[in-house]
Parts: structure tokens; C-alpha cells; sequence
């Protein structure tokens, strides 16, 4: 039996990808001399800096570049804390999967109840008997924060808001937020209503990525609803100083336990990254916060793609197929995140030298491993061409001959 052997090759940053190309055929010719069946082993050697020392203000904070799938920096992430309104994220997850699911239309019309009209705090200003679109109500949570108009879809779809409020901790637990659970749709601070930081953003996460038809109602800048004219609760909207932050959402919250807080999006350098701030003492301590993580972000993580996709960076030799070699492809865009300083990262492609067709084109031949001072990420690796099999005696004499 062949055992399968490895070898590394380092190349300088900014060594160009032709270059780097000539050097992955380079060594597998070298490999091939040795073995038919074996394991390549590439490496690829950047800069990445280490992240310096930074401090917060807030009781819990979160950045996450979202783009390379990266926590750049957290602080008392896993804390229970008071989430306040960042509870009607899952408040609206619910009810945008009622509508994609087609049991909720936007046109549906929901009675405000006398429960719904009495919620204290931030409102959609509803009067007691009135009849409502879902699409405002939506709208009066997303943009406003109204805590009546939640209880109004959450009485209108399940009936109760206890029934609802059930189905959004079954919700949370099949999400895996470990550190959430719910008593009411609104976020007023009661016993065991919780969230943890980590929590939130990955709901916000979540309804960026399901939701992407209903994520605009968190850009709106107000509402008119009632004659009454209200802007947007997050203040991050309207920003328009910061041309380079361009925020987008998605949700404030505030109550006297749990301070301020916002979890909020924004595109900046090709990426998007989502902050939470939670605990904070004012709206504008809160505003200020969010910009100050946002500045740390940028200024001290930069993100550089590393191959593209679709690109070829390898060859796979076939047997038994008069194909003799096909392209090996990322499926996705490979980045690497890295700072200031220089420290090295590592880019290692592992695949098999040689396999028997068939091939399936697109099939998955090995794994691309990128480590970084902050994570380690696996992406696949595919083939970018099909190989069929062929049986014929001769065709396989005169292959290995020649």
C-alpha cells in the first residue's frame, strides 16, 4: 500500500498569483516522481496583524465581520442581559415566517386589542378597536418599536400573545441561542426574559439571511401612521456625516434595566459587518459606542481575497478516464482578514494527487484550510469538470505505457 506524503512551501505575501500557480505545479511534479496515490500539501503564507488592546464602554458589545464570518472583538458576549426591544427581532422573525410561509398576508387585518392599546413605552400610538394591516404593524415594529403593535400581530396570528411568545422560545431553541428566553413579545423587562449578546446578533443574522425581501422596513427613516409622524428609534440611520459607515438596521433597544442598546448593520470596505452595544447610559453614549466600534473594525482589519471563485488553483490527475487531469476550483471567494503588523497566516490545500473516474463535476476532492491568529475556516475544494469512466482493456495498456 502507497503511503501518502506531504511537503510545505512558503511564498511571500506579495508574491503574484501566477507565480504562486507555477510553484503548486512545481512541487506536484516533483511529488508525482515519488507516488501515484498520495496527499498533497500546499501552504501559502501571508500577514496578518494581531489586534491591540481595546476597551468599551458598553456592558456587552459584539463586532462581527459577517463577510468572512469573523468576531473581531466581543465583550461579555455570553452575558445574560436585558435585551429590551432587540426582543422584537424575534418578534418579526416569527411573523416573516408566517408570511413566507403563506398562513400570513400583508393585507391581513388584525383587531387592537384593549391588552395591546395599554403597553406602556415606545408605540405605534394605536387606538383600541382599530383595525391594522399587518404591513403597518410590521412596519411599527421594525421602524418604531411599538410595543402595542407587537402584542397586536402576536394576538392576530396565534390568538394570544402566550401562545406566541411559546412558539418564539421554540424558535430561539432550534436556532441554538443558548442564552435567550422570552415572556413577552415586547422586551419589557420581566423575570426570565433574556438574551445574551452573541444571541441577538445571531438572530439579526438570521433574518439578513431568510428574511432579505422584509430587511428593508429596519432602513426606513419614520412612519407616518395616525397623523402621527415618528422617526426611525435607531439613530445610526441617520448619520449622514459618516458617508464611509453606511448602516442599514437593524434594531434599538432601551429600558431602565437594561440601558441602552442597539444591535445594528453596516456595509464599510466591501464587507458588512453587524455591532451590538447593550447597557450603555444614553441614546447618544449608545451612538457614540457604535461608531467607535465601527472605526476600531476598519481601522485595525483589513480583508484581502486570497483566491476567487471559480478560480483554478490546483490539478487533480484522473485515472481510467481519457480525461488525464481536471482543474480544482473554490466554490466560493476565499478571504483572509489580517491588520496592521505583520504575522503569518496559512492558506493549505489538501486533495488527493490522483483518483479512479467517474468524476462528477462540481464533486468535492479536499478541503482548503485557512488559519488565521483569529479562526480557523475549511472551505471545500471541487472540480470544475466532469470525468467519465472507460473500460476498455486496451485504452488502459496503452494509457499506462505512454
Amino acid at each position: 500500500m502507497l503511503s501518502a506524503r506531504t511537503k510545505e512551501t512558503s511564498i511571500p505575501a506579495d508574491t503574484k498569483k501566477s507565480t504562486v500557480m507555477k510553484s503548486i505545479l512545481k512541487l506536484k511534479a516533483v511529488l508525482r516522481q515519488h507516488v501515484i496515490l498520495m496527499l498533497c500539501l500546499f501552504t501559502l503564507v501571508l500577514s496578518i496583524s494581531s489586534a491591540a488592546d481595546f476597551t468599551t464602554s458598553a456592558k456587552q458589545a459584539l463586532i462581527l465581520d459577517y463577510t468572512n464570518n469573523i468576531v473581531l472583538f466581543e465583550h461579555n458576549a455570553d452575558e445574560i442581559m436585558h435585551p429590551s426591544s432587540m426582543s422584537k427581532l424575534m418578534t418579526l422573525y416569527l411573523m416573516f415566517s408566517k408570511l413566507k410561509a403563506g398562513i400570513v398576508k400583508m393585507d391581513d387585518v388584525y383587531r387592537v386589542s384593549k391588552n395591546a392599546w395599554e403597553k406602556r413605552g415606545s408605540t405605534m400610538f394605536l387606538k383600541e378597536g382599530q383595525k391594522v394591516k399587518v404591513e403597518d404593524l410590521l412596519k411599527g415594529i421594525a421602524i418604531l418599536s411599538g410595543n402595542d403593535a407587537s402584542v397586536v400581530v402576536a394576538e392576530g396570528s396565534m390568538g394570544s400573545e402566550e401562545a406566541f411568545v411559546e412558539e418564539m422560545n421554540q424558535t430561539a431553541k432550534s436556532m441554538g441561542l443558548s442564552n435567550s428566553s422570552f415572556v413577552n413579545t415586547t422586551g419589557l423587562t420581566a423575570q426570565n426574559h433574556y438574551m445574551s449578546a452573541r444571541d441577538v446578533v445571531k438572530l439579526a443574522v438570521k433574518i439578513y439571511e431568510d428574511f432579505p425581501e422584509y430587511y428593508y422596513l429596519f432602513s426606513e427613516k419614520g412612519l407616518m401612521f395616525n397623523n402621527i409622524k415618528q422617526n426611525n428609534t435607531n439613530e445610526m440611520l441617520s448619520l449622514y456625516h459618516q458617508r464611509d459607515l453606511k448602516f442599514d438596521g437593524i434594531k434599538t433597544g432601551s429600558t431602565d434595566a437594561g440601558g441602552f442598546g442597539v444591535v445594528v448593520s453596516f456595509l464599510a470596505d466591501g464587507r458588512r459587518f453587524f455591532i451590538l452595544v447593550n447597557g450603555l447610559k444614553s441614546k447618544r453614549d449608545r451612538s457614540t459606542e457604535v461608531q467607535k466600534l465601527a472605526r476600531y473594525s476598519l481601522a485595525n482589519f483589513k480583508s484581502k481575497r486570497i483566491f476567487s471563485k471559480g478560480e483554478h488553483i490546483a490539478i487533480l490527475n484522473v485515472l481510467y478516464s481519457s480525461k488525464r487531469v481536471l482543474p480544482i476550483t473554490v466554490p466560493k471567494d476565499v478571504y483572509a482578514v489580517y491588520g496592521k503588523s505583520e504575522e503569518g497566516i496559512t492558506v493549505t490545500l489538501k486533495y488527493r494527487d490522483c483518483v479512479p473516474a467517474p468524476v462528477r463535476k462540481g464533486e468535492i476532492v479536499g478541503e482548503l484550510i485557512l488559519t488565521t491568529p483569529f479562526v480557523e475556516k475549511i472551505f471545500p475544494l471541487a472540480v470544475d469538470e466532469g470525468a467519465g469512466k472507460l473500460f476498455s482493456p486496451l485504452y488502459l495498456i496503452f494509457r499506462f505505457l505512454f
